[in-house]
């Protein structure tokens, strides 16, 4: 977290009525933890992942922040290339997800 962003938290804690010097520590060093630990638990979709949403594909313009953890994205990416390889070679055609290389 940077200094700026801690400023802004305590700015938000301020404006919360959280006043007591000592309430003020708790509040911040909790909020502070909580925002560390969530962001911890996201991972990024990259831009240019196609996905199939129902029965269309869309393809990200963006990269996408999700609630999901980083390792279970690069292994589902991963795991859909193989398959994309493996489907090319035997003529099946099933795209769920799959980053433009």
């Amino acid at each position: 977290m940077t200094k700026e962003q801690e400023y802004n938290l305590m700015l938000v804690l301020i404006s919360q009525g959280v006043t007591s010097p000592g309430d003020l520590g708790v509040m911040f060093n909790a909020a502070k933890e909580l925002l560390e630990t969530k962001k911890k638990e996201c991972g990024i979709i990259p831009k240019g992942t196609r996905i199939k949403l129902y029965d269309g594909r869309v393809t990200l313009l963006q990269d996408v922040i999700v609630d999901a953890d980083q390792y279970w994205i690069d292994k589902a990416i991963e795991d859909q290339d193989a398959y994309l390889n493996e489907s090319k070679s035997s003529g099946n055609k099933g795209v769920v997800c799959s980053p433009k290389r």
